[in-house]
C-alpha cells in the first residue's frame, strides 16, 4: 500500500525505548514482521499509537493490530512467547472491528504475572504494511505513553504484500492440520508470509469459509488459528504449483517453530528432503537433482569472488552518497533485467531481487553504521549478513535458500559501491561448472554456447538457481560433497542429474 502523508505514531505505553536489534528473538530483531521499535514497559495499559480500526485482536490478548484510514497497519505485541499464556494476565478493552482514537486504552496486562511466566515483557510496535520508518526517537530513553516516538514515511514504498491479479487456474493444497501449539501466531505467521512473498503467484490461506492474503502478516493473524485447525493454501499464477508444494511443506513443518507432528487430514504427495551428500568413491559423487538431464563435459571450477573493503569511512555524507548511488544503479539494472526476461522465470526472480533491494530494513541497519563512521561497503555488507543469518537460522530449508537471493543482491550492490566488475572467466566448450554456490545472477547470465550443466555443494531443488537451470534447460545438481571442489578443471565428467550422480573419468 502507499501512504500519502507522514504519519506520527505515539508510544503505546510508558517505558524504556529500545532498538529492535536488541530484541532477543530473530523474527522480531530482523524486522521480518515489519520495522518499528521496542519498549521495556513501566506501565500496564497498552494504548493505541494511532487512530484506526482494530483489524485484529488475538484471542489470547497479547497482540493487537490497528489499520488507519490510509491502510497503514501497526502491530502491537506485548512480551515474547506470551501467546503461551493462553490469555492469562491480559484483559482486552476493545473488540475487533471497533474504531479507536490515538491514545485509547486497548489492553490491560498484569506485568508481574507476565514477567514471571513469559520469556520477556519487551513490547513491540511494528509497521506491518511495509511503509518505511523515517524517524525513531533515541534508544534507551524513557518515554511516556502518548508521546510521539516514530514517524512513518510519506510513502513511496510499495509493500510487497500487495498481490497483482494472476492469470491461470487456481490450485489448492490438500487440507493441513496446523501442528503449532498456538496456531499461526505472530512468529510463524511472519515466516509463512515471508515465504509466500517469494512467489509471483497470488496466494491465499483458507480456514473454513475465511480466506486471506497469505503474503500479509496481519491478515494471517486475523484467521485466529489454533493447534490442529485445518487450513488450505491456494495459488494462482505461473509458479503456483511450486508455491503450493513449498508452502504446504512449511505449514506441516511448523513454520520455523519446534512442533510435534499431528495427523494430517489427507496425505499429499510427499517430496523427499535432500539426502546427505555422498562420496561413493573417487569416481562417483551423489547429490540432489536441481534440473533433470544428463551430459558429458569437462570440469570448470568457479571460485567465489572475494571483495576487500575498508571498515572506516570517509565521512557519513560521502559514504551515504556512495551507498545511495550503488542502490540506484542496482535498482536500474534489476529493473532492466526484469523487463528483458519478463516472459520467463528470470524476470520474476529479478523482480523479487528488486523487492529485496527496496526492503527498508536493510537501510535501517546500515545507516547507524554509516553514522558511526563506517564505510558504505562495510555498513551495507554488515546489514546484508545480519539478515542472511536470520533466514538461515529459522530452521526452514526454503527460507535458507532465500538467503541466497539476499546474498546475491548484497553482492551486486557491494560491487557497485566498490566499482568492481564481475570476474570474467574464459570457458572451454562443454563446460560443467563446479562451485560451492552459484548465485541467481550468475546462473541467469550463463553462456549456453559453452556451459552444458553445473553442480554445486550448496543450494537446493527449490532455490531460484534450480528454477533458472530448469528454465535454461541446463542439467544441474546441488548438495554434492565438498570433495567435488577438489576436482581439477579439465577433468572429464558425466553429470547425470536425473539420477543425482556425477561420474568422474567416466568410461
Amino acid at each position: 500500500m502507499v501512504t500519502t502523508q507522514q504519519l506520527e505514531l505515539l508510544a503505546p505505553l510508558s517505558g524504556v525505548l529500545m532498538p529492535l536489534e536488541q530484541v532477543p528473538d530473530p523474527v522480531f530483531s530482523s524486522r521480518l514482521m515489519g520495522d518499528g521499535l521496542c519498549i521495556d514497559p513501566t506501565s500496564q495499559v497498552l494504548c493505541a499509537p494511532l487512530a484506526g480500526v482494530i483489524s485484529n485482536l488475538q484471542h489470547t490478548g497479547h497482540a493487537v493490530s490497528i489499520t488507519d484510514a490510509s491502510g497503514v497497519q501497526v502491530l502491537l505485541h506485548i512480551g515474547l512467547d506470551t501467546v503461551n499464556l493462553g490469555g492469562q494476565g491480559f484483559t482486552c478493552l476493545v473488540e475487533e472491528g471497533q474504531q479507536v482514537v490515538a491514545g485509547q486504552a486497548l489492553i490491560e496486562f498484569d506485568a508481574d504475572y507476565v514477567a514471571q511466566h513469559a520469556r520477556s515483557l519487551l513490547t513491540l510496535m511494528l509497521v506491518a504494511s511495509g511503509e518505511s520508518i523515517i524517524d525513531v526517537s533515541g534508544s534507551e530513553v524513557l518515554v511516556e505513553a502518548g508521546q510521539p516516538v516514530l514517524r512513518v514515511g510519506e510513502a513511496a514504498v510499495q509493500a510487497s504484500t500487495q498481490q497483482a491479479p494472476s492469470q491461470g487456474d487456481t490450485l489448492f493444497s490438500l487440507a493441513i492440520a496446523l501442528p503449532n501449539p498456538n496456531g499461526l501466531h505472530a512468529r510463524p505467521a511472519a515466516v509463512f508470509a515471508q515465504a509466500a512473498k517469494g512467489f509471483a503467484a497470488t496466494i491465499e490461506l483458507h480456514k473454513h469459509e475465511q480466506r486471506i492474503n497469505a503474503k500479509s502478516l496481519v491478515a494471517i493473524m486475523t484467521l485466529q488459528t489454533s493447534h490442529g485447525d485445518v487450513v488450505q493454501v491456494s495459488a494462482t499464477g505461473e509458479d503456483a504449483e511450486q508455491a503450493i508444494r513449498v508452502l504446504s511443506d512449511l505449514l506441516v513443518a511448523g513454520c520455523g517453530e519446534a512442533v510435534t507432528p499431528v495427523a494430517q487430514v489427507a496425505t499429499e504427495t510427499t517430496y523427499a528432503s535432500a539426502p546427505e551428500p555422498v562420496r561413493v568413491d573417487d569416481t562417483l559423487l551423489r547429490g540432489v537433482c536441481a534440473s533433470s538431464g544428463a551430459v558429458f563435459g569437462q570440469v570448470v571450477q568457479i571460485a567465489a569472488q572475494t571483495l576487500d573493503y575498508p571498515e572506516a569511512g570517509a565521512g557519513e555524507a560521502f559514504e551515504r552518497a556512495q551507498l545511495q548511488r550503488a542502490l540506484l544503479e542496482a535498482d536500474t539494472a534489476l529493473d532492466s533485467l526484469g523487463r528483458e526476461f519478463s516472459q520467463g522465470p528470470q524476470g520474476q526472480i529479478f523482480s523479487a531481487h528488486r523487492e529485496l533491494l527496496q526492503d527498508p530494513s536493510l537501510l535501517e541497519q546500515a545507516y547507524p553504521l554509516l553514522a558511526s563512521g563506517k564505510s558504505a561497503a562495510f555498513s551495507w555488507a554488515a546489514a546484508v549478513e545480519a539478515n542472511e543469518k536470520v533466514f538461515r537460522n529459522l530452521g526452514n530449508a526454503f527460507l535458507a535458500e532465500r538467503a541466497q537471493d539476499l546474498a546475491d543482491v548484497g553482492q551486486r550492490v557491494l560491487k557497485l559501491i566498490l566499482r568492481v566488475e564481475d570476474t570474467v572467466q574464459a570457458l572451454p566448450d562443454n563446460a560443467i561448472l563446479i562451485a560451492e554456490q552459484l548465485s541467481p545472477s550468475q546462473t541467469a547470465g550463463l553462456d549456453k554456447t559453452k556451459v552444458v550443466g553445473f553442480a554445486t555443494v550448496g543450494g537446493g531443488a527449490t532455490s531460484h538457481v534450480a528454477i533458472l537451470a530448469r528454465a535454461l534447460g541446463l542439467p544441474a545438481m546441488c548438495g554434492l560433497p565438498a570433495h567435488v571442489l577438489s576436482l581439477a578443471s579439465g577433468t572429464p565428467v558425466l553429470l547425470d542429474a536425473e539420477q543425482g550422480e556425477l561420474h568422474v573419468h567416466p568410461s
